[in-house]
């Protein structure tokens, strides 16, 4: 079984345009994508556009950071949803997917869920991950919150996408 996350949760502080997840159609895009190839679908949203997501997407479960880690990175939301899926020892799969690449195509979502923890060089939050709660819990217990660290532990191969704009400039 594949879960789907979008993380939603960010302060798009890079993005010229307000807050990625509610800019025009990005979300949607991201769901709908998640929603064709995964079992289920979590959106990580911050408290500020947590209800107006709950809203547009009624048949994804929504969450905000757990509060013991929250505001403290993309991790912090791959936290929260293993902590709703899974019994604490056993690894399941993941298709996560950020805000900020709404030009992402069904072809490369495909080529990432055909391997086993890949990520893309260009956007490393765009990802297929296998791990289980417990691994990133120990992981986030010893301080770290660096997305690129956590894919090293669980040696992730890169895979590029060159052709992804990045909308992380003002």
């Amino acid at each position: 079984m594949t879960y789907g996350i979008f993380l939603a949760g960010g302060g798009s502080r890079r993005f010229a345009t307000g807050d990625k997840a509610l800019f025009e159609n990005w979300a949607q895009l991201a769901v709908e994508h998640l929603s064709a190839l995964t079992e289920r679908v979590f959106i990580v949203a911050s408290p500020t556009n947590a209800h107006a997501l709950t809203a547009k997407f009624p048949s994804a479960t929504v969450l905000c950071d757990a509060r013991e880690f929250a505001g403290e990175g993309p991790l912090v939301g791959l936290y929260t949803v293993s902590k709703q899926t899974q019994d604490f020892e056993n690894a399941q799969s993941y298709l996560i997917l950020p805000s900020d690449s709404p030009e992402i195509t069904r072809v490369q979502i495909l080529k990432l869920l055909s391997a086993d923890n890949v990520y893309v060089r260009e956007n490393f939050p765009i990802c297929h991950l296998t791990f289980s709660h417990q691994q990133l819990a120990d992981f986030l217990a010893t301080g770290e919150r660096r997305f690129y660290n956590f894919l090293k532990c669980l040696d992730a191969k890169a895979t590029s996408f060159k052709d992804l704009p990045n909308h992380n400039e003002k």
